[in-house]
Parts: structure tokens; sequence; C-alpha cells
């Protein structure tokens, strides 16, 4: 009997207290620096974590006592189920993963990016966007070309939130429009660089979703043009949606973002993208942060001018939060001064 085999085992026939004793065991060794970001989602991004990760492992639960991933099987979308009344599975797909490995892959690569996309947007919104401009909209067009165009069984099923991040992804990287580094090997727009990281996955993990993959990748560019615009209700909707009754319990969570209070006119998420300065010695800052703006139901990509200085604090008495406005202001103003000094 192989080592696998014994470990599994083991498990099955594993009594409750011990069971709570090593899970308990385990959560106690996360690292702090873990547990400090973990803390720091907001509301939607968290439940996307704890959703997730739960519905892996009863899934994994259901293996080890021999039913089988009734879960992946059930909630995963299948073209060809779907097409038969099974339409549950256009909304559920992105929450469920068929690995350990895809799990913590996917969450390694979203949870950064949907954090930041929750605060900007607010949570409400954000539920909106993921439901609709980034699950529903892409699993249908999957659909499409599944059942339709392709006709082919390599996608008889489709799970995972990686839609998700490459959707982000290419709303992230739109907004700078720049020459950015891939591994050192070429230069590459970076509204393009989505793009090729799409190429390179599929080169690394031929076994995913190709087509799954660039159907939210089309979404996250065709929303970030204001392509979508048409899907996407006013704000007055959200406001009076976040208000409701039925969002009251979410609304109360210390992790809720408040929609009244964000800047919802553009959204910049982690991007650590530079160009070369004038004369050609070092590299200088992409302008990024609240200089930016947008007409509503799209998002522009017209930064500010290059030597916009950092606005000067106001003489108004301030409370003491600092606002993503101050860390933008502050993070410039300390690189334009580091660069200043660069020989």
């Amino acid at each position: 009997m192989s080592r696998l085999d014994e470990t599994v085992n083991e498990w099955r026939n594993m009594d409750s207290e011990t069971f709570q004793t090593r899970v308990g065991n385990g959560l106690r060794s996360v690292p702090p620096r873990v547990k400090s970001f973990l803390s720091d989602l907001p509301c939607i991004t968290y439940y996307v974590l704890l959703v997730c990760t739960g519905l892996y492992l009863a899934d994994l639960l259901l293996w080890l006592l021999r039913v089988g991933p009734i879960v992946e099987t059930t909630l995963g979308l299948m073209p060809s189920k779907f097409v038969h009344g099974q339409v549950w599975r256009v909304v559920t797909y992105p929450l469920v993963h068929v690995s350990l490995f895809h799990l913590a892959f996917n969450m390694l690569a979203l949870l950064s990016l949907s954090a930041l996309a929750e605060r900007r947007a607010g949570t409400v919104k954000y539920i909106y966007l993921l439901a609709v401009v980034f699950t529903i909209l892409p699993g249908l067009l999957m659909v499409f070309l599944a059942h339709f165009i392709i006709r082919s069984s390599d996608y008889h099923l489709l799970a995972g939130t990686s839609g998700w991040v490459f959707s982000l992804l290419a709303w992230e990287c739109c907004h700078v429009d720049a020459p950015r580094s891939f591994f050192g090997l070429f230069q590459v727009s970076s509204k393009w660089l989505p793009v090729v990281f799409l190429v390179l996955i599929e080169i690394i993990f031929p076994i995913s979703s190709f087509f799954g993959h660039a159907a939210n990748l089309a979404c996250g560019y065709l929303y970030y043009y204001g392509k979508l615009s048409f899907l996407v209700p006013p704000p007055s909707f959200f406001t009076n949606w976040q208000s409701s009754r039925l969002l009251q319990p979410l609304a109360d969570s210390p992790r809720f973002v408040d929609i009244n209070e964000t800047r919802d006119g553009y959204l910049t998420l982690p991007s650590f993208i530079t160009r070369a300065a004038p004369g050609g010695g070092g590299y200088e800052p992409m302008p990024s942060g609240p200089s930016y703006s947008a007409p509503s139901g799209g998002y522009s990509s017209a930064p500010p001018p290059p030597n916009t200085a950092p606005s000067a604090p106001s003489s108004a008495p301030r409370s003491n939060i600092m606002t993503i406005d101050d860390l933008n202001s502050r993070d410039n103003g300390e690189e334009e001064a580091l660069f200043a000094h660069k020989p």
C-alpha cells in the first residue's frame, strides 16, 4: 500500500475528536502575515474564498467517502447539460475547483485583484459585476462556442475563478498603455499583457480552458472600453439596492464597502509598470491615482500629465483616516523623490 493510500485510509477512519484537533492545530500554525491579509479582505472577496474552499473540501470529503465528486459535476459548467435545462451552472461554475492545486493557484492570483476591485467599486456593485459581467456573460459565450460552434467534447466542464482573474487583469492593464518587460524576454504593451498570459497559461497548462479564459478576457476588455455599459444599471440602482432590507445583514458586516465611500470612476489594480525616463536615464513611475476620470458606463485610459505634482495638503482639519487618494499621492511623491536623486 502506498503512502497516499495509507494517509487516505487514516483520514477515513479518523474519529471526530482527532479530526477537530488536527484542524485546530493547522489553523493555529497559519503565519501572522497570512492571518492579517485574510482579515483585511473585503466582504465579497472574503466570502468567495470561504465558499470556494468549502465546496472543494466538501467534494474532497465525498471523494474520501467513495461517493464521487458530486459538487464538481453538479455546479461546474457543462454546455451540453446547460442547453438541456440545468441553467444554474452558468452562475455557479467559478466557485468549484477540480484539485487542491487548482484552488490554491486561482486564489493566489485572484485575492489581491478582487480585494482592490471591490474597494474601488463598492461591495454591491462588485457583486453585480462578478455575477453578470464576469460570470454569466462569459459563461453564455462559452456555451455558445462549445455547443454550437466548436462542437467538441473537450469542453465538457468549466470550473474555477481563473476566468475572473483574466477579466480583472484585462480591466487593469488597459488603464496605462505603456511598454512592459515580460520577464526580461521582450517588451509588450501593458494592454496586451493579459493576452500574452493567456497564451502562456495555455502552453504551461494545456488542459485549461483556453476559450473559457478568452471569453472572460474579452468581457474585461469590453467593459473597460464601455461596450457593456448597457448591462450595468446607473449608480442610483446600486445605492437603493444597498439600502434595501435584503442586504442589511451584509451591509452591517465590517468588511462591507459602502458604494458612497468609494471613487468609482476608475479602477487601478496592483501594477508595477515603468517606462524609460526622458533622456534615457533610469526609470520613472507611470502616472496613476485619482487624476483618472471617466464617463459613466466606461473607464477612461487617458493618463494625467506626467509632471503633475501631488496636491498640497489642505489646511482644513482632517480625520485620522487615510484614503486611497492619500496613498496614491504619497506613493507618487516618494517615487518622484527617489528617482530625482538617482544618478
